[in-house]
């Protein structure tokens, strides 16, 4: 007689306790792990908003959290000495959006000063910290200064000034949008058959003209020029920011003329009243010799007799169409001043 012997497949009792004890390691391990990633992730999507800027001549600098409609104002520095803020991303923080307004300018005798400039960036890389210097506004019928975001001592962004043009003496060579030659001598001894032109090279402007029939000359001539007590010289026809021969083209606000003086070459009594009341240079007046006049136009762009309101920044309406909680929204950063009124200083807005 055949004996089957029966064969029976499983786990022992003590391979069994083994399988659950390594399990029970597994839980124990992942019941840390698995809060730990929910409440990261939760922590990352958090926003807010830092500001700084000027009140009353003191900086100030506030951060916004959570619903960005609060947040504790506080003075950079007791004594409102301080010119810059510091602003420490946070350390969740995925990107930033950097906002920034320049001064505004102040306006001058009938005009008001322009906005300052406005600019935004976008940024990912974070882990430093930023220094922010907003930009004071100008006084009357000065610029306003450029607000400045650095990172260690890179300039990462830069909105520059308000512009504040009430006169051709607050003008800069960076200034000048165009600059053409409207007439020039005809008669056949200074026409040598060459045009005359006109272009702005290496913070001059450079003419070249026919300074007789056989001599084409490119001359570069000083916009404006100073003493030694670095006041503007005014009564000088040998610079272009000239009392004396430098005037608006009627009927608009942004347009100067130059009348050349070269074949006065050796002319120096520019303060002799006489020649300042009767000596005009006019293209082919044998009496008042002048071989072209230059027609420049300036980056003028202010509001004649403008108030203050309607010279908002950028920034300023940004912050209105936000509908932000904040002392910022007080103080107009960035805003152009009406005739015969400061600036306001400029500001920056940080979110993450």
């Amino acid at each position: 007689m055949v004996t089957r012997k029966k064969i029976l497949n499983g786990f022992s009792l003590l391979e069994a306790c083994i399988v659950m004890l390594i399990v029970a390691i597994f839980v124990a391990v992942m019941a840390n792990v698995i809060p730990q990633k929910a409440k990261k992730k939760v922590s990352s999507e958090a926003h807010g908003r830092f500001e700084c800027y000027y009140k009353n001549g003191t900086l100030y600098q506030q951060s916004f959290t959570g619903n960005l409609g609060s947040g504790e104002k506080t003075a950079v520095e007791s004594g409102g000495t301080s010119t810059r803020c510091k602003f420490q991303p946070p350390f969740y923080a995925k990107y930033i959006i950097m906002d920034a307004v320049g001064g505004g300018a102040g306006g001058g005798t009938s005009v008001g000063g322009g906005e300052g400039g406005f600019v935004s960036s976008f940024y990912t890389s974070i882990s430093k910290s930023y220094m922010i210097e907003p930009g004071r506004g100008g006084a009357v019928n000065n610029n306003g200064e450029p607000t400045l975001i650095k990172s260690g001592e890179s300039t990462l962004l830069t909105a520059n000034g308000g512009k504040s043009k009430s006169s051709l003496d607050n003008t800069t060579v960076d200034d000048i949008l165009s600059c053409v030659v409207t007439e020039y001598a005809t008669d056949s001894y200074y026409d040598c058959k060459t045009s005359p032109r006109c272009e702005i090279v290496d913070g001059k402007v450079r003419v070249s003209f026919c300074r007789t029939k056989d001599n084409y000359k490119t001359v570069d001539l000083t916009y404006k020029a100073y003493d030694s007590s670095g006041t503007l010289i005014k009564n000088n026809p040998r610079y272009i920011v000239n009392s004396l021969y430098t005037k608006k083209k009627e009927g608009t606000q942004n347009v100067w003329l130059y009348h050349d003086i070269s074949l006065f070459s050796d002319y120096s009594d520019a303060t002799n009243p006489v020649y300042q009341a009767h000596w005009e240079p006019k293209v082919n007046d044998i009496w008042t010799p002048s071989l072209y006049t230059l027609e420049i136009t300036m980056d003028v762009d202010v509001n004649e007799a403008s108030p203050a309101s309607e010279s908002k920044s950028n920034l300023e309406r940004y912050i209105e169409s936000m509908k932000y909680t904040s002392p910022i929204s007080t103080v107009h950063p960035g805003q152009g001043g009406a005739a015969n009124t400061a600036g306001t200083a400029g500001a920056a807005i940080i979110l993450w």
